[in-house]
């Protein structure tokens, strides 16, 4: 890459991810900092340059590219409007700017790793491979195949790539991975806004160091839900501002913002059930407290609008939920057996330290971090445990991922209160001590058998029957590397075991990624090497992908050049699509004369 398609590549990601959105951020957050200046800045870039887009182009007919145009002219008129008309006081710089910029490096090393120890190289997943198809087909017009949710993250990622010049999966690698560092922020933001600058850098650190959630949602692809998490949790901290003024003004934003997430991925609807959890926690006190009766029917408001301004989204997801809960056809993957166990599920998702820390946290958090603001996050943690756990409702996995956000938040914060346990632990060996001997035996028999019924819990929890195996879904974050035994020029087929492909830990140079209708990690290695999933697998697979992959493995007899033609003759007559990844394809990846990223059925 020259230094000009470099600076191009950073010139035009700065003009879409960032400028588009930032007057629209300080009219939605007047009063905001520079960290959640920027942080909205660019999640508000990424709604404008995708959602009018879309609708433009799904509902009205428009052209993708006129749309996108189209958006960006009427944004850049309003943005000079509010320019003209904005009186506040230039910025002055302060420590914040380092301590954020510091943050948003320390994220972006720990996301952006893997990528610079797999040479660029992406490990792409069973969803991956469609995402790259759909950004391709709406810069090229082609349709788009139906889903359950629009495709608000494609549009996004399709104005990326035409700004950068780069292939689709390039820019899926640079993009996926900063949707997580603004997640970090987000959460350094909120819990700094309730409980300080130390919990919210705890917090912080909590998220981006100790959960495995990340590696494992970057391997399999599914980065729109997590979009929609990143829009979903600006939405939750402009509620912050709601609990606080309980404006007209404030309901409206973080509707749309919510309205917005909508938009993105079908999971977002069942982050905002977490506001009808939060009616349910703040209607308790209502009898004694009539001073949150505002508070709770601005909840409701915010729940109505956002469904409201969603409505072609909202009514597909939830015609779909219905639909699932009254045993008819449903596009969401739902079913009782499609569920996570306690603890092995849990554990293999979010990582020991995190899930028992974790709960401890939201155990105890409640007795010394009294603050109403907690009920936001407890809302979004009985929603996604709920809908984990119930037996018909969809992305149970996937949520349970997202269950680390909350926990690391709650984690961040029971940290910070640590001196404060140390003390009221203090105080209660003094009391203890004062006490007459009855009274103190009696005391401490009630702490013990308030300890050991939650050991007896956790005990009962972690050996409930699992309906099916999911140790396949739960498998750390690996990759594959070019074995030293395999020779050059060689077609191999990994033994039809789950684990196989555990042996390698390293992508080599050079990665060619084929689509198998709904793939499970197939890869091309150095062109030379093809992984055919198991074949207790493929019943996921259809009539034609089971031919394809018998015709691969008859190849394996042939020499090596002619397995090697046999092979891209057979992968081209099924019309299977090629991928290149990295930032220069050119230099390190073989692109075949038949290189398609669209699928034809």
């Amino acid at each position: 890459m020259t230094l000009i398609e470099l600076l191009r590549v950073i010139f035009g990601i700065t003009i879409i991810n960032f400028l588009p959105g930032y007057m629209f951020s300080r009219k939605v957050f007047p009063e905001s900092d520079f960290t959640l200046r920027l942080t909205s800045s660019i999640i508000l870039s990424m709604i404008i340059t995708s959602i009018p887009p879309l609708i433009l182009t799904s509902y009205l007919g428009l052209s993708w590219i006129i749309s996108l145009y189209l958006t960006l002219t009427v944004t850049t008129i309003v943005s000079i409007y509010y320019l003209l008309k904005d009186k506040s006081k230039k910025p002055i710089f302060s420590w914040e700017y380092i301590l954020t910029l510091f943050l948003m490096l320390l994220a972006m090393f720990r996301y952006y790793l893997p990528y610079i120890m797999l040479n660029s190289s992406m490990p792409f997943g069973q969803d991956s491979i469609f995402h790259c198809r759909d950004i391709r087909n709406i810069i090229d017009g082609v349709a788009i195949p139906p889903s359950i949710y629009p495709k608000t993250f494609h549009f996004m990622m399709a104005a990326n790539v035409v700004v950068t010049n780069l292939p689709s999966p390039s820019v899926f690698m640079l993009i996926t991975p900063f949707i997580l560092v603004l997640i970090a922020l987000e959460v350094y933001i909120f819990v700094r806004k309730i409980f300080g600058l130390q919990a919210g850098v705890l917090s912080f650190f909590t998220l981006t160091f100790l959960t495995v959630q990340p590696f494992q949602t970057l391997a399999d692809g599914s980065i729109p839900e997590l979009f929609g998490y990143a829009v979903s949790m600006l939405g939750f901290i402009k509620l912050l501002e709601f609990f606080r003024d309980k404006s007209v003004k404030s309901i409206a934003y973080t509707s749309i913002l919510f309205a917005s997430s909508l938009y993105i991925h079908a999971a977002s609807l069942l982050l905002l059930l977490s506001l009808i959890s939060m009616v349910f926690i703040l209607a308790i006190p209502l009898i004694s407290q009539s001073k949150d009766t505002k508070l709770v029917l601005g909840v409701l408001t915010i729940f109505s609008i956002a469904i409201l301004l969603s409505i072609p989204a909202s009514a597909t997801y939830i015609t779909n939920v219905v639909a699932s809960l009254t045993g008819g056809e449903s596009m969401l993957p739902v079913g009782a057996d499609d569920k996570p166990s306690f603890p092995r599920d849990f554990e293999a998702f979010l990582g020991d330290v995190l899930l028992y820390s974790g709960i401890v946290s939201t155990v105890i958090l409640p007795f010394i971090a009294r603050r109403r603001e907690l009920i936001i996050i407890y809302s979004v943690l009985i929603s996604q445990v709920a809908i984990i756990e119930f037996p018909w409702t969809p992305f149970s996995f996937r949520i349970l991922r997202q269950l680390s956000i909350p926990l690391s938040i709650l984690i961040g914060v029971f940290v910070y209160f640590t001196p404060k346990i140390i003390f009221y632990i203090g105080v209660f060996t003094t009391i203890i001590s004062s006490l007459s001997s009855r009274t103190r035996v009696k005391l401490v028999l009630r702490v013990r058998y308030s300890v050991l019924f939650y050991i007896v819990l956790l005990i009962i929890l972690s050996f409930l029957p699992s309906t099916t195996d999911f140790s396949w879904r739960c498998l750390p974050y690996q990759v594959i590397e070019s074995s030293k035994n395999l020779g050059a020029n060689s077609l191999w087929y990994v033994h039809e075991d789950v684990s196989s492909y555990q042996l390698f830990n390293n992508l080599p140079n050079g990665v060619i990624l084929t689509d198998f209708s709904c793939g499970w990690l197939p890869y091309f290695v150095r062109n030379d090497m093809i992984i055919i999933p198991p074949r207790s697998f493929w019943k996921i697979y259809s009539f034609n992908d089971w031919q394809m992959f018998n015709e691969l493995l008859t190849v394996q007899e042939k020499t090596n050049l002619t397995k090697a033609m046999s092979v891209y003759a057979t992968l081209s007559k099924y019309n299977v699509s090629y991928i290149f990844l990295g930032s220069n394809p050119e230099g390190r990846h073989w692109v075949p004369s038949s290189y398609s990223e669209t699928r034809r059925e």
